[in-house]
């Protein structure tokens, strides 16, 4: 077996390996090729910071990570790790990892992050064991229109739902209790290139809840209410909007566990936790 970087023209036999690679999943994935570029464009992929080992020419091992400025730092993220069936067992995802370390070292990479599920304790301990440490855990939801529970009625009738014309980022930021994940980060929204819809709960001419949703698929990538007007109705009134015009029921990735507040509003609405990750960090 061979190691080498990849390039964008392996997108072919990478999609083909991280169809196998993931065929047996903890979590059903649907991934068509012009799904897989979207996620790898969205979240950063860097392909000479990304490496796979070789059979002879088919690819059977993979890790694509991207890049990014985190905090001042650069920072690498694994966007994707996978090995196919046949191939599991012979240590292959270690022997990339130690392969591609040196290289992140030699491009000024200063951390690494990445996610794993919480059933997935083999992974988990391949990670720790390379040197990662817990940072966050997430919880991961899906609500579809039929789980809302309309019960709940607005404590200001004076709202109204717009999309958002113009996007000002710093606004945003203002909202957030907690740094999105990677692939729901300011970044990766400007990164995609799926339509996605900005929309806005409206007093008066004043922002005070927003989202940002991918309609085709249903992934919420943000959401978040202004802090002075928080139980007044608008992450209800924002989160039945959302419904409303995707397409598909909603997932919402990696809602930091220690986040009460979105937790508890979730939950409430009719959202259903459907899995749990770690978000895990190394110095490199």
């Amino acid at each position: 077996m061979d190691f080498r970087v990849l390039s964008e023209n392996d997108f072919d036999i990478v999609h083909t390996a991280f169809v196998k690679a993931f065929s047996d999943y903890a979590i059903k994935i649907d991934m068509p090729r012009e799904k897989l570029y979207e996620m790898l464009k969205r979240r950063g992929v860097v392909y000479s910071l990304s490496a796979g080992c070789f059979e002879g020419r088919e690819l059977v091992g993979f890790i694509l990570n991207g890049v990014d400025i985190i905090n001042g730092e650069m920072t690498a993220y694994d966007t994707g790790t996978g090995v196919i069936p046949e191939y599991r067992g012979k240590k292959i995802t270690g022997s990339i990892f130690d392969f591609l370390i040196p290289k992140m070292k030699k491009n000024g990479i200063k951390k690494y992050v990445l996610e794993v599920l919480k059933e997935n304790e083999k992974a988990f301990n391949i990670y720790i064991q390379k040197g990662f440490q817990i940072s966050r855990d997430f919880n991961c939801y899906r609500v579809a229109k039929e789980d809302y529970s309309s019960a709940k009625k607005l404590k200001d009738a004076d709202l109204r739902v717009e999309k958002i014309s113009y996007i000002n980022w710093r606004e945003l930021r203002s909202f957030w209790d907690v740094q999105p994940s990677w692939q729901n980060s300011e970044s990766s929204v400007n990164r995609s290139e799926d339509k996605k819809a900005f929309l806005g709960v409206y007093k008066k001419q004043e922002l005070m809840a927003y989202a940002v949703l991918y309609p085709s698929t249903g992934d919420l990538a943000q959401l978040a209410v202004k802090k002075s007007f928080r139980g007044n109705g608008a992450g209800t009134l924002l989160l039945k909007a959302c419904l409303a015009v995707s397409d598909k029921p909603l997932s919402i990735l990696n809602v930091e566990y220690s986040d009460k507040n979105i937790n508890g509003f979730l939950n409430s609405f009719g959202c259903k936790l459907f899995t749990m990750q770690h978000e895990l960090v190394k110095k490199i």
